[in-house]
């Protein structure tokens, strides 16, 4: 039974609640058990890359000060589905603060990491996103994507640091 409760306690505090994609904790502890695993002997696979898509909704702050709270969560939650929706089993979807989100992708080609990022933003594109409230405002988002080759010494801030640069 302490194991059950360990590993439900575990998942709930993996997930952020107001989107239901995974938080922050969860990807340092998923990203530190990949670098692990890496770096361990017995699973060294060659060339082992990663790939990241780092997401900002564009003027996050306005839908919250023009429209509030209740808009700019659902703004949230909207931009969650949609992501995992593109995304799918290619990788997963994390909060990774405020309106920031994080993909880390099983793939780590070129194309496909770039056909994934183009499929998000011709979604955000689409009038669909002018659906979230009456007002007709537009969601749109930015984002920068990277693919980086780990190892021995390879940390998840550098890793991490180098998607948060293409973002801007």
């Amino acid at each position: 039974i302490g194991l059950l409760l360990i590993k439900t306690i575990e998942k709930q505090t993996s997930i952020d609640h107001l989107t239901g994609v995974k938080n922050r904790e969860a990807f340092i502890r998923e990203v530190d058990e990949k670098l692990r695993l890496h770096r361990s002997s017995s699973y060294r696979p060659p060339n082992y890359s990663y790939a990241f898509i780092m997401i900002d909704i564009d003027h996050f702050k306005t839908h919250n000060d023009l429209y509030g709270h209740m808009h700019g969560d659902h703004c949230l939650r909207l931009t969650a589905s949609v992501l995992k929706s593109c995304v799918g089993k290619a990788g997963s979807v994390y909060r990774f603060g405020g309106d920031e989100f994080l993909v880390l992708l099983n793939i780590t080609d070129y194309d496909s990491v770039r056909d994934i990022a183009e499929n998000i933003k011709q979604h955000f594109n689409l009038d669909e996103s002018e659906d979230i409230t009456d007002s007709g405002l537009t969601v749109t988002l930015s984002q920068g994507y990277a693919i980086c080759r780990t190892d021995a010494d390879s940390r998840k801030d550098i890793l991490i640091s180098k998607a948060d640069k293409a973002l801007y």
